[in-house]
């Protein structure tokens, strides 16, 4: 059976706990500094010394009741301002994608993959995990490879369209050549008639001396 404690021992340990209250106190554990608050005051009470120290260990159990409400209350609004900043980046998130859809459907496939990123580093920043953002790391890769085959397209058809341009530029300068050669061959003939023409005065104004 436990020994029942004096009036100077409850005093003495009313002490003790307030010491160890107010440690804790100092350590921010508050819940426990009150327990050990008022499990002083009841003692203090059970002595019947320092009856003026009950009314101060219940003053400070006040103020740190108080205290927490406080606390709790600006934790809540800061929770609530921080929620509200979430959801505003997370919208920003949400219309970069939208826009960034819209790019793709137009092709413009380096545009749309900015947006994408960009919207991913806010949803970051919003809290959302790698499996969340899988789908949309996934369609940034499918774009980039669009892109290496447009680039491959524009290969090709570059080199067709200089093929093409050779093989006219050819064709126009066979015209040309063809051209040059008639209009050479008529030159040529219209010279030997010329030539003729005069052999044949020559040889009438050679007949009329005869």
């Amino acid at each position: 059976m436990e020994r029942k404690l004096s009036k100077e021992e409850l005093a003495q340990k009313a002490i003790e706990l307030i010491d160890e209250a107010e440690q804790l106190e100092e350590r921010k554990e508050w819940y426990k500094s009150i327990e050990l608050y008022q499990k002083a005051a009841e003692k203090l009470q059970q002595s019947g010394y320092l009856s003026h120290r009950i009314q101060d260990i219940y003053s400070r159990v006040t103020e740190i009741n108080n205290y927490l409400k406080q606390q709790k209350t600006y934790d809540q609004a800061q929770s609530q301002i921080q929620k509200a900043k979430l959801d505003q980046l997370q919208d920003q998130a949400f219309t970069l994608i939208d826009g960034a859809k819209k790019d793709e459907k137009n092709r413009l496939f380096n545009d749309a993959i900015q947006k994408y990123m960009s919207a991913i580093k806010l949803l970051v920043e919003c809290g959302w995990t790698e499996t969340q953002l899988e789908n949309l790391k996934t369609t940034i890769e499918t774009l980039a490879q669009n892109i290496g085959e447009e680039k491959e397209m524009n290969i090709e058809v570059r080199e067709q369209i200089q093929y093409q341009e050779a093989l006219q530029d050819t064709s126009v300068s066979l015209q040309i050549d063809k051209k040059a050669e008639a209009i050479k061959a008529f030159e040529d003939k219209k010279k030997r008639e010329e030539e003729n023409q005069k052999k044949a005065f020559y040889l009438l104004d050679k007949a009329k001396e005869f």
